[in-house]
């Protein structure tokens, strides 16, 4: 698949389409109850997206590439990595494996201007902080998260955007069939003989997921 057609086929309309639908309704009617799915999703998306900076789509190393893609968002993000929050392990495992970030966390739709209360972790007290954030994601100073798609969803998808210029009229190319599933939409078992080497793709009724190694 080449790099224009992943990004105006997929990336954009499916990945950001449907997430920017959730925030935009949640702004249109109040309802916010999407901000799980929507949380959910942008965890899978950073990682998927992190396969396609890397151009390595292989059954293993997912959290070097979600990690990669999170400190292209934006330098906050890298800052969070860099104050020993595991962003991979709490917030992607935690709500990509169980629906639930790894510690007490408040997840919240809009980044509109107001209160946000972040729970504290005992003995630490609850704590309410301001919106808009700077950062979609966070850990305060009584042990709380917080998760605000809308500011994450922002910088997630001017991260796209600036990816997709920089590789514009490259000719580059993503061997989708090394993550499991081949061009013609097929599902197929991984394998390979050398850890370094092309992924050898065979019939299977079983569809592969991103992410299996957690």
């Amino acid at each position: 698949m080449d790099h224009e057609e992943l990004f105006d086929d997929y990336v954009f309309p499916l990945l950001c389409g449907g997430v920017e639908k959730q925030i935009t309704d949640a702004y249109e009617d109040g309802d916010a109850s999407a901000r799980l799915m929507a949380a959910v999703s942008l965890m899978a998306y950073t990682e998927f997206m992190g396969c396609v900076k890397q151009r390595d789509f292989r059954g293993h190393g997912y959290g070097g590439r979600f990690n990669d893609f999170l400190s292209y968002m934006g330098s906050q993000y890298q800052e969070l990595r860099e104050n020993e929050v595991n962003v991979y392990d709490v917030f992607r495992s935690g709500l990509v494996h169980f629906f639930f970030v790894k510690g007490k966390c408040t997840l919240a739709m809009k980044n509109n201007p107001g209160p946000l209360l972040v729970l504290g972790t005992p003995p630490n007290k609850d704590k309410v902080i301001l919106k808009p954030v700077d950062c979609g994601i966070g850990k305060e100073e009584n042990g709380g998260y917080f998760f605000v798609v809308e500011k994450y969803y922002l910088d997630f998808k001017a991260a796209c955007l600036r990816l997709y210029a920089e590789r514009k009229g490259e000719g580059i190319t993503y061997e989708m069939e090394s993550a499991g599933v081949k061009a013609n939409g097929t599902v197929g078992t991984r394998r390979t003989d050398d850890a370094d080497g092309p992924y050898v793709v065979r019939s299977s009724g079983t569809e592969p997921r991103i992410g299996d190694s957690g």
